[in-house]
């Protein structure tokens, strides 16, 4: 975040024990910082995921299919794709087609006991499993695939797509999503335990065919395919109970099958760093499919030309993103300032803001861990590409459950947004467009002191989004006057935002019908800005704020006149301008702030009537 306090100097920044590097609009080059503790332990405790994994929906994947104990997918309206060793007998040397035709499949429910309302339980008939399938053979997991027909066609559900036998070798690095109810964790035996009543899923990068072998041996053939964890710390995989189901591709939006869940594992079932799963290659096998299902789709899915590179030193961290044109996984920095003696952890997930989940980026999720000796590691979220000329949009990264570590007190997540930019414009120049209702949002802030009541603020150190109490304030003897909308001010800030420099304007400038205003600014790459974004972040100064504090009432070091000038008692109107910027630039260098990032700033100002901040001064009564 940028801002400016009442003497126009740049607020300093302070690096905290663990704090993770955004890119989201308001801040210089995409800095912020969240703090957690000072105090670290070894984590890395078993998460109640697919292994390592998020929630997942029906909605999102319509076509996942259960099958006792096993995963499948609808690939057409009376035929399910799943695993051949599904359906092993008790020995596991043969396959059972007896007792396969005899399973349930339940599609459209998210739980298994009791399923969901809707949920569609319909018995097989049929089980063809591939004829070179020999679970008893020199390699019993080869040509691990079968086909499940229904006893009933499925009419309310569009099947996957499968991918194209022309594309049957996807490039490492690939980013591909796995699903199922299987096991969740494993136990101190090494055995996968506790499967999941909900469907779950988890993001797995394609390793390739030679890294495969490394792991596992010449046991992976060319009807293989191999999917891990995004780095040598990640856990995330599938497991028992996962068997059969489908590994996908985000194909722009829609999905492909590219997988089948299969074996995995060297020293324990699953879960293991650096070993990956084995999936069948669907592509392989279209023939095979074609020759039982008339009817199944297979596409040639659009796959990046190119794949980013975790990045091995925090310069090489790309703190705003393009969009690009195909999929791409951009690797957002967690660093601390100095290495611990003990692991620390957090975990994340994504959310929508004006970008869309699986629209714009992949929905993801897991556990980011910074070992002891180490001072970051990097958050993975893959970027969907298109050639849409659109603004540029957010999205947010969800931190909770920090692990041998606390966030701030009272605070249970931290939140922070993100931007992706957008490259298939032309840009955009200095326009200014005046907030509609900049007292409303001024007037949050000045109920919620006024009644100490709790509401979301950002943080001034951390730049995350945390709810503030302002019951720990000193309340006003009376309830302070709501702010109004003032078009002289919104007219003088506009005059002041267009130039487009980083400073405050001069005190002559600032007087408006014979009143002296005062100013805030608020700076930040992008155009999703708005004046809420602006005066969430001023007021989340009081964090660092006491009333009776003797002096300006700010901690040693803190900016708080940005709060107190948004809560001051006297001041009775304000204007905001928001302008797009193509430089902001810092009148005693010369530079843009912002320095040589690609695209739009925001600039913010905001003028008040009367002016507040005096010293010896306190804000309220």
């Amino acid at each position: 975040m940028v801002i400016d306090d009442e003497d126009s100097s740049l607020m300093g920044y302070t690096v905290f024990s663990f704090y993770i590097k955004d890119d989201v609009m308001q801040r210089i080059i995409g800095t912020i910082y969240i703090i957690c503790s000072l105090t670290f332990a070894n984590i890395l405790t078993a998460s109640p995921r697919i292994i390592n994994g998020s929630s997942a929906t029906v909605t999102q994947y319509p076509w996942i299919a259960e099958i006792g104990g096993c995963g499948g997918s609808l690939i057409h309206s009376e035929w399910v794709l799943t695993a051949a060793h599904c359906f092993l007998n008790e020995a596991g040397n043969q396959v059972d087609t007896t007792q396969g035709a005899a399973k349930t499949v339940t599609l459209n429910s998210n739980a298994l006991s009791p399923t969901d309302a809707g949920a569609l339980s319909i018995p097989s008939s049929q089980v063809i499993v591939h004829p070179d399938y020999d679970p008893a053979g020199l390699n019993g997991n080869d040509n691990d695939i079968a086909l499940l027909k229904l006893s009933k066609p499925v009419t309310s559900i569009t099947p996957v797509h499968l991918i194209e036998g022309s594309t049957n070798d996807l490039p490492a690095g690939t980013v591909t999503t796995i699903m199922g109810w299987g096991a969740t964790i494993i136990d101190s035996s090494g055995a996968s335990a506790a499967p999941s009543n909900t469907l779950l899923k988890v993001e797995q990068k394609v390793v390739s065919h030679s890294d495969c072998e490394n792991v596992y041996g010449s046991g992976i053939t060319d009807n293989m395919l191999c999917a891990g964890g995004f780095d040598s710390n990640d856990t995330r995989d599938s497991c028992q109970g996962d068997s059969g189901g489908p590994l996908v591709l985000n194909n722009n939006g829609s999905y492909v099958q590219v997988g089948i869940t299969s074996f995995g594992g060297v020293n324990a079932n699953c879960g293991e760093v650096d070993v990956p799963g084995v999936y069948a290659k669907v592509a392989r096998y279209k023939s095979f499919i074609q020759s039982h299902v008339s009817g199944a789709t297979f596409v040639d899915p659009v796959i990046a030309s190119s794949v980013s590179q975790k990045p091995t030193n925090t310069s090489e961290v790309i703190t705003a993103p393009m969009e690009g044109d195909v999929n791409h996984t951009n690797y957002y920095l967690l660093q601390i300032s100095s290495a611990l003696s003990a692991n620390a952890s957090v975990f994340y997930e994504t959310e929508s803001g004006t970008a869309t989940a699986d629209v714009d980026f992949i929905s993801t999720s897991g556990t980011a861990t910074i070992l002891a000796g180490q001072t970051f590691t990097t958050i993975p979220v893959v970027i969907i590409g298109d050639t849409v000329d659109e603004a540029n949009e957010t999205f947010k990264l969800r931190l909770t459950n920090p692990q041998g570590a606390r966030f701030p007190s009272g605070v249970t997540s931290l939140t922070v947004s993100r931007v992706i930019i957008d490259d298939d414009g032309n840009g955009s120049s200095n326009t200014g467009s005046s907030a509609t209702s900049d007292a409303a949002y001024h007037n949050t802030i000045r109920d919620a002191l006024s009644n100490g009541s709790t509401i979301t603020l950002q943080h001034p150190s951390t730049f995350a989004d945390i709810n503030y109490d302002f019951s720990l304030q000193q309340q006003p003897s009376t309830a302070l006057t709501p702010l109004s909308d003032d078009a002289d001010l919104v007219a003088s800030s506009r005059k002041h935002a267009e130039k487009c420099v980083w400073q405050h304007s001069d005190n002559a400038d600032r007087i408006v019908n014979g009143i002296q205003a005062g100013e805030n600014l608020y700076a930040g790459v992008g155009t999703s800005s708005d004046v809420g974004d602006a005066v969430k972040s001023w007021a989340g100064e009081v964090v660092d704020y006491s009333y009776n504090t003797i002096g300006n009432g700010c901690a040693a070091g803190k900016v708080c006149g940005h709060y107190t000038q948004v809560i001051w008692a006297d001041t009775s109107h304000v204007g905001c301008t928001i302008q797009s910027c193509s430089t902001l630039t810092d009148p005693d260098t010369g530079q843009d702030i912002f320095g040589s990032f690609s695209g739009d700033r925001t600039f913010i100002v905001c003028q008040y009537s009367p002016a507040g901040n005096f010293t010896g001064q306190h804000p309220y009564q």
